[in-house]
């Protein structure tokens, strides 16, 4: 995805994500080594004077023998010496211009969070008058969880909670679907969040049963394929966005089983195309009489 704008390859193409449901060490100082020279004492010299009578001669003074003293050397021009060279600290990628590909670290999801939620947010506003907000959008830390309404959430939630009208999180679930899928397949995966939650708000009912669950997955996924067009239309789309998507659903999809409630790769790849190709007004054939958008 990427916040300049620039037409990329068919909506229609693209396939959603996959709803994880509703719901610095001390220097040590430098050692300082004293030198103390050893004190040198100039060596006592003994003479005698001798007598001759009549006349006495004073004896020829006789000079101390030099001592050594020490001596300073003379400084001597110290040969260049290169100052290492220290690296540069390394800038943070601005992630808030042009792709949000391969730009952030696990560290920095809560950013790319953001970042999702104001795509969502403006997918909202541009196809609604009054559509309401998600009350919340929870981001939930590494090794963290919280409660809900809805039951407990952890760093592994990708859901919407409709007692809260709230939407979970989890970073390292985050982080998984940026770094394996791609930054796009990770904002769809949210906007299918926020198709549960204009379900949520319209009134549509509620899901009793596994297979219940599955049409009510599949049109959260028409609403993430809405998005899509929504997002190609505004110029956020690149190239590789389709693969992201892709990649996605291949993760999460479920396998066909008599107790799976999402639908498998074909279903949710088939709801995804109806939201890309139509727009929102397509999704409101999962539940008829209560239409997403009128």
């Amino acid at each position: 995805m990427t916040r300049s704008r620039h037409l990329t390859v068919l909506a229609a193409m693209l396939i959603l994500f996959a709803g994880c449901g509703t719901q610095s060490p001390a220097t040590p100082e430098p050692a300082v080594t004293t030198t103390t020279a050893d004190a040198t004492s100039d060596p006592v010299v003994e003479t005698t004077t001798t007598y001759a009578a009549p006349e006495t001669t004073e004896p020829e003074p006789t000079e101390p023998e030099p001592t050594e003293t020490e001596t300073e050397d003379e400084p001597t021009d110290d040969p260049e010496t290169e100052e290492p060279e220290t690296e540069e600290p390394t800038e943070e990628p601005d992630c808030t211009q042009g792709s949000l590909e391969d730009c952030y670290t696990f560290d920095g999801m809560r950013d790319f969070y953001d970042a999702a939620i104001k795509f969502v947010n403006q997918f909202l506003a541009g196809n609604y008058n009054s559509m309401p907000r998600p009350t919340h959008y929870y981001y939930i830390d590494s090794g963290q969880s919280m409660s809900s309404p809805c039951g407990g959430s952890d760093d592994t939630a990708y859901e919407y909670c409709p007692a809260s009208r709230s939407v979970y999180l989890g970073q390292d679930q985050l982080w998984e679907f940026y770094s394996d899928a791609g930054d796009a397949a990770a904002v769809v995966g949210l906007a299918h969040e926020v198709g549960h939650h204009i379900q949520a708000v319209v009134g549509v009912p509620g899901a009793g049963s596994d297979r219940q669950s599955i049409r009510h997955e599949n049109q959260a996924d028409c609403v993430a394929g809405a998005f899509i067009r929504y997002a190609d239309s505004s110029g956020w789309l690149e190239p590789d966005d389709l693969g992201d998507i892709d990649t996605l659903l291949e993760m999460v999809a479920s396998s066909e089983g008599p107790t799976r409630d999402h639908g498998t790769l074909s279903e949710r790849t088939a709801a995804m195309r109806r939201g890309a190709s139509d727009g929102l007004y397509a999704c409101n054939t999962f539940y008829p009489s209560t239409p997403l958008i009128t």
